[in-house]
């Protein structure tokens, strides 16, 4: 009977980057407490892979911020981010002998 290799075949699934961030600001004004900003940030980064090379990355990401300030208005916003990594062949620097 042959040996099974042990070597694990890597997929995306694998590959997949996860970032997580919570954050917490107070601003001075003059001295003063101003507003204060409360953000979580969650994104993913996920490899797009092809023939030539396995190098770009389709990041998408999603936030949620709350900044408030005594007596002043509230804010709360939800982003949602969207954006590519290119990492190909054509963005290397081409060595001439």
């Amino acid at each position: 009977m042959a040996a099974k290799s042990a070597e694990k075949k890597h997929t995306a699934k694998d590959k997949i980057q996860v970032r997580c961030v919570l954050y917490y600001t107070l601003y001075k004004i003059n001295g003063q407490d101003g507003p204060k900003e409360l953000s979580a940030t969650l994104g993913f980064g996920i490899p797009i892979f092809n023939n030539w090379n396995n190098r770009s990355v389709l990041n998408i990401s999603m936030q949620y911020s709350n900044v408030s300030a005594t007596g002043m208005i509230k804010e709360q916003n939800f982003r949602i981010n969207i954006g590519f990594t290119f990492n190909e062949r054509w963005f290397m620097k081409w060595k001439v002998e």
